[in-house]
């Protein structure tokens, strides 16, 4: 027999694991999530939310402080690590602290009073404005999505998935990857039953296609918003 207050300690493990769970707290193993606030131009600063996903890209989201009524703004990229610092293909650079939060870094690499500190795993969903090489082939469609050059499945039914379909095939582009510019949703599904999930990208609102352009800025230096 277990000691009693062994037993005592692992119920109490056990109903805190399963309290998180419920609450959506449990750890993330493929993303880290960081928020606070960095410096803006015109406004009195912006409320940001990053998240560093295990396949070398980034999603952050950003909402500018002292303006009612202010929209989120995206940005999508790739990151790196050098001994302890963090780059951000957009530009952002930051170097990680002891205590785990990120600190600003200025344009000569010193740090600023800007800081995100690590929070529970958020996976930036959007809707967001995303630009892409898209192709339809096979009754299956994915987008290569310009910011990070990372291929996503992309849904074929909701929002307005159909109407990309249909400006697609009246392209005559012949299964070939052409650039659209859409309003998306990250979202995770089983493509099929029992099936581990993965990431797809719902088309809420088709914008463009434009079958004689490729990414204007492709793997990183696109920004979205």
């Amino acid at each position: 027999m277990f000691p009693p207050h062994l037993v005592r300690r692992c119920l109490l493990s056990f109903v805190l694991l399963a309290g998180c769970a419920q609450l959506g707290l449990t750890a993330r193993s493929d993303l880290s999530t960081y928020r606070g606030t960095l410096p803006c131009v015109d406004c009195d600063g912006r409320n940001s939310t990053l998240t560093l996903l295990d396949d070398g890209t980034y999603r952050m989201r950003m909402v500018e402080d002292g303006k009612p009524h202010a929209q989120p703004t995206y940005e999508l990229g790739r990151w790196q690590r050098h001994d302890g610092r963090l780059d951000l293909s957009v530009g952002w650079r930051f170097v990680e602290r002891s205590d785990g939060a990120l600190n600003l870094l200025d344009s000569e690499g010193q740090p600023i009073a800007y800081s995100l500190k690590a929070t529970r795993p958020d996976r930036i969903a959007g809707p967001m404005p995303l630009s892409g090489m898209y192709v339809y082939q096979d009754h299956a469609a994915s987008l290569i999505l310009c910011a990070t050059g990372t291929q996503v499945p992309v849904l074929l039914e909701g929002g307005d998935a159909t109407a990309l379909q249909h400006a697609y095939l009246d392209a005559h582009v012949s299964e070939t990857p052409v650039l659209i510019d859409v309003i998306g949703r990250f979202i995770e599904r089983a493509p099929e039953p029992g099936a581990a999930k993965r990431e797809f990208v719902r088309v809420e609102k088709f914008v463009r296609l434009e079958p004689d352009d490729g990414c204007p800025n492709r793997f990183g230096t696109a920004k979205s918003g």
